[in-house]
């Protein structure tokens, strides 16, 4: 699997489906335990679908801060930590975070544009928002209507403070 993408990377922008030449027989815990079924073949090549892909908008309590964005791809390639409940930052963010045991709900993407996104979410303590979309310095984020930043999340997403409710 060498030179082949990296599957904490894809997993982590969600790639859903991966088109593989049938000779490159991808083991079925590529992407994690148990997340690649082979969905269909097309002559020479086959088609995945990759269970293991994160959600677009996530809610996470844990996270590291790591200034410099070079040293926080190192992490994310790595596959040490799961993506899906940490996030690596820039900087520490607005509001106290604790990590704890609490399930947090899923976050749902009401609409999305090329210049908005509305998130429903309801959560029962203080976390970030994780959008892995591209992190812009012109972003604005709104929470209840009050100006939030945004932080870059992942070195390339985003990630916006969010208070318990």
């Amino acid at each position: 699997m060498t030179n082949q993408g990296n599957p904490n990377f894809l997993n982590l922008i969600g790639t859903r489906y991966i088109l593989a030449p049938k000779e490159a027989k991808l083991p079925p815990d590529y992407f994690g335990p148990g997340s690649l079924t082979l969905e269909k073949e097309f002559g020479p090549v086959t088609l995945y679908r990759n269970a293991g892909a994160l959600p677009r908008a996530f809610l996470v309590d844990n996270f590291e801060v790591i200034p410099d964005r070079k040293n926080i791809y190192p992490h994310i390639l790595s596959g040490r930590d799961d993506l899906l409940k940490k996030v690596f930052l820039e900087e520490n963010p607005s509001i106290n975070i604790s990590h704890g045991d609490t399930v947090l709900p899923p976050a749902e993407i009401v609409s999305y544009a090329n210049d908005s996104a509305v998130i429903d979410v309801q959560t029962p303590v203080n976390c970030l928002l994780v959008m892995t979309d591209n992190y812009y310095r012109a972003w604005e984020a709104m929470v209840d209507g009050i100006k939030t930043p945004v932080l870059r999340a992942d070195g390339s997403f985003r990630a916006v403070p969010l208070k318990a409710g």
